[in-house]
């Protein structure tokens, strides 16, 4: 391979990486990541930004992973000074906008882990569309600062 041939190379890469991962849907997806678990723990949470590069609205539907029993959606609401995760059935990413995923707001809830899992590890996630289209997302874990608004050891409001 030319020198030409590598350096073109080089810049696509870089490209596809600077706007994201695109997908078929029109959707866009920056920054996955999975909080490191504390030992013992059988929720975690992951975290995105979707991007709706289309001119329809996408709809999540829901995510699944082989590494957990299961995957919620999840919004952290604080009401008279509690801090609730309420469940969302689905949400709308609408035409040219974003939907993020981030600590004390909207979050992948994994419930169930089957393995430990350690900074450095990937979660494969799918995430699941209005229409029966999915994305494929590998989402490295990596450790965060504590979320003082998210308690995932006791009930949640569904």
């Amino acid at each position: 391979m030319t020198t030409a041939s590598r350096v073109a190379i080089s810049i696509l890469v870089a490209a596809v990486w600077a706007i994201g991962l695109a997908t078929g849907s029109g959707l866009t997806i920056q920054d996955p990541w999975v909080r490191e678990p504390p030992p013992g723990a059988t929720v975690l949470a992951a975290y995105l930004t979707l991007t709706n590069r289309s001119g329809s609205p996408q709809m999540l539907l829901g995510a699944s992973s082989p590494l957990f029993e299961q995957i919620e959606i999840h919004q952290t609401v604080e009401r008279d000074g509690t801090a609730r995760m309420v469940r969302q059935e689905r949400l709308e990413v609408p035409p040219g906008g974003q939907l993020s995923f981030a600590p004390g707001s909207y979050h992948l809830m994994l419930i169930g882990p089957r393995a430990t899992l350690h900074e450095g590890d990937t979660v494969d996630l799918r995430l699941e569309l209005e229409g029966g289209d999915a994305v494929d997302v590998s989402a490295p874990v990596r450790r965060g600062e504590p979320d003082p608004h998210e308690h995932h050891t006791g009930a949640h409001t569904h």
